[in-house]
């Protein structure tokens, strides 16, 4: 752990930006193309076109992690140099009952992942659909006499061998079950949002990196895990950087953005957003209130740093041939001049490449 604090290396994606990433390595050649591969997996994959909003969004989370950590099931074998040089990097899924406990998710979280499912509920038909359900099963609740709910799903799914008979359950009892049966099968997307949720969380617990989750709303949303609140203020101020900056977040195709991903100046920019992060965090100021003044003392540092890069560029040049000429010059004078451009020049090259180095992150997407 440094000053700055823990500066995540890699991040979990949710699967349909797993899945857009993986789509651009095939069309790439990043990745085995042989629709066979993984009982059809591949040629499934190709089959949906991601939208561009989750592949953009997909290749914005390669940078912010430098790599990517996918939670759900990918084919064991699989080839490509996506996965051999581990830019993208499966995991073996933790079993169910491992999974963190999730007390409530926000709607604008359970909104997103379900636009990325393309499942376009809005706030209110996501509240009268959980409603519905509240009621369902209150409603059997009511009139169960205290019988297992899931004792009578195993009833029903036997029916044809073992009769259900009045005594066991009611006609309105069963009734009552399979309205709450239809109104969770209308709430099935949300649950498998939750329960992608849950994998994606854990995982990033597990390997301390960030989480990749699609919002509808305000960045600024604050969530219950700290791992998802942090990947949505990272990705906040990654795109208000990079709007200051006048550059583009991530490149054309993955191949451009792995490449911009693996750049030094890109790792300074992650360590920037740690630093950034834990100033949010602690209330100090907005993102544009933190991130503009360094932007302009950045800019003004390299500006410096061109000049001193010309300056000793030109001594140097100067005085190369001025020590040359000193070795036939009679006195050491000819020679304490070639010498000392010539120091003065190495030190203006020096003092530019220190700049620089300081100032790294602000040189991201530059070319």
């Amino acid at each position: 752990m440094n000053s700055l604090g823990h500066i995540p290396e890699g991040v979990v994606l949710d699967q349909p930006m797993a899945n857009a990433l993986l789509y651009m390595a095939i069309c790439e050649g990043l990745l085995d193309d042989d629709p066979t591969i993984g009982d059809g997996f591949v040629r499934k994959l190709l089959s949906n076109h991601p939208p561009e909003q989750v592949v953009s969004d997909a290749l914005e989370q390669l940078i912010l992690g430098g790599k990517v950590f996918v939670p759900f099931w990918l084919p064991s074998r699989w080839n490509g140099e996506l996965l051999e040089r581990q830019t993208v990097v499966p995991i073996e899924s933790p079993a169910e009952s491992e999974f963190i406990e999730v007390p409530q998710m926000p709607a604008d979280l359970v909104l997103g992942m379900l636009r990325s499912r393309d499942a376009h509920w809005s706030h209110a038909e996501l509240a009268d659909q959980y409603q519905a359900f509240r009621k369902a099963y209150s409603d059997w609740e009511a009139i169960s006499a205290g019988k297992s709910y899931d004792g009578l799903e195993i009833r029903m799914a036997l029916r044809g061998i073992w009769p259900i008979e009045e005594k066991d359950y009611t006609a309105e009892q069963i009734s009552a079950w399979q309205t709450v049966q239809e109104e969770y099968r209308q709430l099935r997307p949300v649950m498998d949002c939750v329960e992608a949720y849950r994998r994606v969380i854990t995982t990033s617990i597990q390997f301390s990196a960030l989480s990749a989750l699609p919002v509808i709303g305000p960045h600024s949303l604050s969530l219950e895990t700290p791992s998802a609140s942090e990947g949505l203020e990272r990705r906040a101020l990654l795109r208000v950087t990079c709007k200051a900056l006048r550059r583009v977040p991530i490149g054309n195709t993955l191949r451009e953005t792995i490449h911009l991903a693996a750049s030094p100046e890109a790792q300074g920019l992650r360590i920037k957003l740690t630093s950034w992060t834990e100033r949010l965090r602690q209330g100090e100021f907005e993102p544009a209130a933190i991130i503009l003044p360094e932007v302009e003392k950045a800019r003004k540092s390299l500006a410096t740093a061109k000049t001193l890069f010309r300056v000793g560029e030109y001594s140097t040049w100067v005085g190369v041939p001025v020590a040359i000429a000193g070795a036939f010059l009679t006195g050491p004078v000819g020679i304490g001049i070639g010498v000392t451009v010539s120091v003065i020049g190495g030190l203006a090259l020096t003092g530019q490449k220190v700049i620089e180095r300081f100032n790294q992150w602000a040189m991201y997407a530059q070319e």
